[in-house]
């Protein structure tokens, strides 16, 4: 959706005690953030990347960035939009095995889970919820993409679990 100048249309700004949830997403395939920026605004006329959040390795390691006011409404995750904070994880989650109580995964594609990007999308989603609390007085309740859109598979098997599993 584009104005008529052909300018991407801005985000819908909320009120901030409608969120109640989080939605991980999983970067399944090859780019940079820019890169990802720039696709949506190009081939869907979006304002742009429609996470709030990533989470990405760097050359000085694993780093959170804010992509967009969590005030704005984007569209990461249909139906559940307007009340949710979109995260993006760098990286592939669908290629492991499970190995006694534990998952492993399998060597190829993208498969960067034991990088430290679970304990910084981890210390993301604590220090969220903490503020919410506390702000808003809303426990949010952390959900995997697929959980609130069907046929999806983001953010894959590995990522799905871990959502379910936090406490």
């Amino acid at each position: 959706m584009q104005t008529p100048a052909g300018k991407p249309l801005p985000w819908k700004k909320r009120s901030l005690n409608e969120i109640d949830r989080i939605i991980v997403h999983h970067r399944g395939g090859p780019g940079t953030l820019d890169g990802i920026h720039k696709y949506y605004q190009k081939n869907r006329g979006w304002a742009g990347i429609p996470y709030h959040f990533a989470v990405t390795s760097t050359a000085s390691g694993v780093k959170a960035y804010q992509l967009n006011d969590l005030s704005s409404s984007t569209w990461h995750a249909r139906n559940s939009n307007r009340r949710s904070i979109g995260i993006l994880v760098d990286g592939w989650y669908d290629a492991q095995w499970w190995d006694g109580g534990v998952y492993r995964l399998v060597k190829g594609k993208d498969s960067t889970v034991g990088d430290g990007k679970l304990g910084k999308l981890d210390e993301l989603i604590t220090h969220l919820s903490r503020e919410w609390e506390l702000q808003q007085k809303i426990k949010l309740e952390v959900l995997a993409h697929k959980d609130v859109t069907k046929g999806t598979g983001c953010p894959g098997i590995f990522l799905s679990d871990w959502c379910r599993s936090r406490p």
